[in-house]
C-alpha cells in the first residue's frame, strides 16, 4: 500500500490518513494496542541472534503493530472532526512507540547496528512528526498538519527502503 497525501487544498481527513500510513508504512501498514507478542525486553543480557531471526521477530513486531493500525485508518476515514483525527494518529503513535520498543529489546546480528538504527532513527523520527501533527490539528492549524505529515510520508518512504534492503518481509512491506 502506498500512501500519499492529498495537496493543502485536499480534505484534512484524508491528510491524516496519510499520517496514520506514514506510520503504517514502516511496520507495513498496519497496528495493535497490546504488547502481545512484543519481544521480551531482555536488552544486554540476551545473546547476538542471527539476521534471520532479527528479520522474522521484527516481523512479528510489525505484524502485531498491524492490529492497531488498520482499524484506526479505517476509523480516520469515518470522521471529518480534527480533535478526533488527533487522538487516533497518537493512538497509531503510541503503537509504533511499543513496537519499537519491542525492536529496541531486541540483539542486533553482529555487523547491522549502523543499518538498523538508521531503520529505527527514521521510524521515530516519523512518529515526532506525526505527533506533531496530532498537535497542530488540536490547534487548527492544518496547513501545518499536511505539511508535517507530508513529511512524515517521506521519513516513511525511506525507512520503508531501508526495511525492505535489510530483508524484512513484513516491516516496510507495501
Amino acid at each position: 500500500m502506498r500512501c500519499e497525501p492529498t495537496g493543502r487544498s485536499g480534505a484534512v481527513k484524508l491528510i491524516v490518513v496519510a499520517g496514520v500510513c506514514a506510520v503504517a508504512l514502516i511496520a507495513g501498514c498496519g497496528g495493535g494496542d497490546s504488547d502481545e507478542g512484543a519481544a521480551p525486553s531482555s536488552k544486554t543480557t540476551e545473546k547476538r541472534i542471527s539476521k534471520a531471526e532479527y528479520i522474522q521477530r521484527g516481523d512479528d513486531l510489525c505484524r502485531e503493530f498491524r492490529k492497531t493500525s488498520d482499524p484506526v485508518e479505517r476509523q480516520i476515514r469515518e470522521t471529518s472532526d480534527p480533535s478526533e483525527q488527533a487522538g487516533l494518529l497518537r493512538r497509531v503513535a503510541d503503537a509504533f512507540d511499543r513496537a519499537l520498543k519491542g525492536f529496541d529489546a531486541l540483539p542486533k546480528p553482529r555487523g547491522d547496528e549502523d543499518v538498523l538504527t538508521r531503520y529505527l532513527d527514521t521510524a521515530r523520527e516519523n512518529v515526532v512528526l506525526v505527533r506533531r501533527a496530532a498537535d497542530d490539528l488540536d490547534e487548527g492549524k492544518a496547513d501545518e498538519a499536511t505539511s508535517l505529515l507530508q513529511n512524515a510520508v517521506d521519513a516513511s518512504n525511506k525507512a520503508e527502503g531501508i526495511a525492505q534492503g535489510y530483508g524484512f518481509k513484513v516491516c516496510g512491506s507495501d
